[in-house]
């Protein structure tokens, strides 16, 4: 098909005598309106830059799917930075719950010991910590070497924090504070 046909076909479809416009045009609106009602917890209209999904006031993404890119926490921190964002903050449960829907493997976030043990700071330097969701006796540091924070995500949980070996390689979410 063409450009043009391909355009106008898609109204018709359909309709008996494919003049009339088809009859989910008249539903628009309200699928429009609902759009805009989910768009308040993530708005695929408000995608901004390319790939970037927003939620309340920053924006997220995600990487590590699929054929897609992973690496140790610094790879994924510098990657992040790159995009003019950093690796993922996260203020509250609720952020968490919608971030952890997003993950098909457990993902690096911004939190990490590794400035002072046992003293976790998000990746920013200027973030202060307001939430953790930690799995049952987390963070432990086994053999002394778990430094850098990963969001869990497997068969039988996903949103729980875990401390975990810095040079492991992880899929990864970054964010930014403004999506524009």
């Amino acid at each position: 098909m063409t450009g043009s046909a391909w355009r106008h076909t898609p109204l018709y479809v359909n309709s008996p005598d494919r003049t009339s416009p088809h009859p989910l045009r008249r539903q628009l609106p309200r699928l429009h309106r609902a759009a805009l009602t989910a768009g308040r917890i993530f708005d695929s209209s408000l995608f901004s830059p390319a790939g970037w999904l927003r939620f309340k006031n920053k924006c997220f993404l995600f990487k590590g799917k699929k054929n897609d890119i992973k690496g140790n926490w610094s790879y994924a921190r510098d990657w992040c930075k790159e995009q003019g964002g950093d690796l993922a903050i996260i203020d509250d449960q609720y952020e968490n719950g919608k971030i952890s829907r997003y993950l098909e493997h457990s993902a690096w976030i911004g939190l990490s010991d590794l400035l002072a043990e046992n003293q976790y700071a998000w990746s920013d330097g200027v973030s202060p910590v307001l939430y953790t969701h930690w799995d049952t006796n987390e963070p432990n540091n086994v053999g002394g070497t778990e430094h850098c924070v990963t969001m869990k995500h497997n068969m039988l949980m996903s949103g729980k924090w875990n401390d975990d070996a810095c040079h492991k390689n992880h899929s990864f979410v970054c964010y930014r504070k403004k999506c524009q």
